[in-house]
């Protein structure tokens, strides 16, 4: 008599079967999420926004002239090696918006070029996040509640946009960043040893205003 546990040929085959198929939907479903463009997306996340930059980030990693991925291990190559015609593909749609992008940043370059920003005036002052001195924090309500409107509803009160300095004299400073559509504002009050303003200079787009 043979054994309860022993299985039938049949049984084999379709377990067999099932292990392929298994196998089969794995594959398919793992190497097109890899197989993605994923140089376009290192391209774009990156910032740069080159044209055809995942082609030149597959390349680069294929040839070892990228060191932010390390060792990988051979079917790695193989991956960005069979990515390179999707970057192209999908390099080829985003080639108009990358191109206006280096558009963008040649222009921005351009203007910072033709007309630089005024020097930062608390270059030196050390910053000093934290519980601000009483009469600089009433002062500066004083100071924001007389900011035009679409300044004060767009600032944001944290120790970014809000920050407290201090040169070697002990004398303090108080940075107002505030950033309206695309236009940045900035507001330096400077105080004395007594904290007492005795100095305001305003920012707009790195430019000093009146």
């Amino acid at each position: 008599m043979r054994s309860s546990k022993s299985q039938h040929p049949n049984a084999r085959e379709t377990s067999g079967a099932k292990t392929q198929m298994l196998g089969r939907i794995l594959l398919s479903g793992i190497l097109p999420a890899l197989l993605c463009g994923c140089g376009t997306i290192l391209n774009h996340d990156h910032g740069d926004r080159k044209p055809y930059g995942g082609v030149v980030e597959d390349w680069s990693v294929l040839t070892g002239r990228t060191s932010g991925h390390g060792w990988m291990p051979p079917p790695c190559y193989l991956v960005f090696m069979l990515d390179i015609p999707l970057s192209l593909v999908f390099d080829t749609l985003t080639l108009p918006c990358d191109l206006y992008n280096q558009h963008q940043v040649k222009a921005y370059q351009e203007s910072l070029r033709l007309n630089p920003p005024d020097p930062d005036p608390l270059v030196g002052w050390k910053s000093k996040p934290g519980v601000r001195p009483k009469p600089i924090t009433e002062d500066y309500q004083n100071y924001i509640h007389a900011l035009p409107p679409d300044q004060r509803k767009a600032l944001i009160e944290n120790d970014f946009m809000v920050q407290l300095f201090e040169d070697s004299s002990g004398a303090h400073a108080l940075q107002i960043k505030i950033l309206v559509y695309r236009t940045g504002w900035k507001h330096v009050l400077i105080y004395d040893q007594s904290d007492t303003r005795i100095k305001v200079l305003k920012y707009k787009n790195s430019h000093l205003v009146p």
